[in-house]
């Protein structure tokens, strides 16, 4: 079997997969320096508790048939029953979407309430509200060209998309001074033309006729475990906003926030590893020597991931220096300890594959429930005392506990010769580098860190020389 080729195909699509992850993260990358000079800590607080509102419900109201139409979708190549999958989901999703709605608006006053925010607030929740039931449909379409491996169509959506939001919020906030309302009016705008876009290329795979109560009831049965599952996800990585909000207050929030999205910035390969590792990895399973290459895939993807978040650890100061405001760079240790909680969850990714391919969701369902009980319980002993760092560590401690016991339940059902010890040697390395940068920060200039950096690529270079000679040889 040839490796390599395999191999450069997973890293081409997931770069192109990437450059659509790009597109989209480059809007929050762009569009901080703009809402850092016009907001103020406590006014990106408020963006904070509502875009991680907004995600907490598009897990809901999805309902965890996106995993599930990404498993089933491959059951059968014949493509009328892949057209049920991807109807069912968008009709199953349309129909609670428009149950939930009307409950947002009407809970808008009472959320403004248990938040401690000021009268008036309850109005952005409610915009909030309405980006939630817009931007659903935009799920499905690039999952579903994500399925169809179309990454260069995902692309020129996700471009278009940015590209349109960028311009709505110059517009509002910068041309028409519209101030906060500008940025969730720019979302609800954006948000409505691609529900249009999704309904315009998918009309043929969302017609009724195509829906299956048959299949939803599979699918459901799926996906029913991963609902918890994707609700303990979000406690352990977009929950901190709220406890630092009520611990501590809004403007600390807003630096979390932000040091947050600097570190979603470097994930952007991460995530575009995750995209494309899915519909790759099912669609080889199959092959000869399918499991030599997710066993190559892991090891190949500790190192760079392992790289870059030590690189971000590294020089997040300098980079919330260049985007942001001076009174932003308390943001950067959160964001460092933030860069190792993304590349957990890429080894989530890699460890769930065995369970996806057995079509046994429930450990994944139980350890990410006991992941975000530890998250919460850190939250109460380390937001305290250590701040919004405390929270980025409760959160770091609650996402490692996932993959640790994924990678042991995989194992039994489906085992994959993955070289953990080289894995977790590479990790532990990184750790200890990023560890050196913070107690010795008042020693290293940046150009001991450059040097520093460089012993580390070195080093990772040497202890992966056989893998970089086995894709030389093309074979594993």
């Amino acid at each position: 079997m040839q490796t390599r080729s395999y191999i450069k195909q997973l890293f081409s699509e997931s770069l192109i997969y990437g450059l659509s992850r790009v597109a989209i993260k480059l809007v929050n990358i762009f569009i901080v320096p703009l809402y850092t000079r016009f907001f103020s800590p406590e006014e990106y607080g408020l963006l904070g508790l509502i875009t991680n509102g907004i995600f907490l419900f598009t897990i809901l109201l999805i309902l965890g048939m996106d995993s599930a139409t990404a498993v089933f979708f491959w059951a059968k190549e014949d493509k009328v029953e892949q057209k049920k999958t991807i109807s069912t989901w968008f009709w199953i999703q349309t129909v609670t979407s428009v149950i939930v709605l009307p409950i947002i608006i009407l809970s808008s006053g009472w959320l403004e309430n248990i938040l401690h925010q000021q009268e008036g607030v309850s109005f952005y929740f409610i915009l909030g509200g309405l980006i939630l039931f817009f931007s659903l449909p935009s799920e499905i379409l690039m999952n579903w060209l994500r399925l169809q491996r179309k990454p260069k169509e995902l692309f020129l959506y996700s471009v278009s998309i940015s590209i349109l939001l960028i311009s709505l919020n110059l517009f509002f906030i910068v041309k028409m001074n519209f101030g906060f309302k500008g940025i969730l009016y720019s979302q609800v705008i954006t948000a409505v033309i691609g529900t249009l876009a999704t309904v315009i290329a998918m009309r043929d795979w969302l017609s009724l006729k195509y829906f299956s109560a048959e299949y939803f009831k599979k699918m459901f049965r799926f996906s029913s475990p991963l609902i918890p599952a994707a609700i303990a996800s979000w406690l352990i990585t977009s929950s901190a906003v709220y406890f630092i909000n009520h611990f501590l207050d809004s403007s600390q929030a807003g630096i979390y926030q932000v040091g947050s999205i600097l570190a979603s910035g470097m994930g952007m390969l991460i995530l575009a590893f995750q995209m494309a590792w899915g519909p790759f990895a099912l669609s080889i399973q199959r092959k000869e020597g399918a499991k030599k290459i997710y066993a190559l895939v892991l090891q190949l993807y500790t190192c760079i991931s392992v790289l870059l978040a030590v690189f971000l650890f590294f020089f997040s100061k300098e980079i919330l220096m260049i985007f942001t405001t001076e009174k932003y760079y308390a943001a950067d240790l959160v964001a460092g300890i933030l860069g190792f909680n993304i590349i957990i969850g890429g080894f989530t990714y890699i460890a769930s594959i065995g369970l996806n391919i057995v079509k046994s969701s429930v450990p994944y369902s139980a350890i990410t429930i006991f992941g975000s009980l530890v998250t919460l319980l850190l939250f109460f002993l380390l937001i305290k005392p250590l701040g919004k760092e405390g929270a980025a560590l409760a959160s770091l401690c609650g996402q490692i506990i996932v993959p640790v016991y994924l990678f042991f339940a995989a194992q039994k059902r489906y085992p994959v010769p993955y070289n953990f010890s080289l894995a977790i040697a590479m990790f532990i390395t990184g750790i200890l580098f990023a560890a050196a940068s913070f107690y010795f920060k008042d020693f290293l200039n940046g150009y001991f860190k450059i040097i520093l950096f460089a012993v580390l690529i070195i080093l990772f270079a040497v202890i992966n020389r056989n893998l970089l000679y086995a894709l030389q040889a093309g074979r594993q």
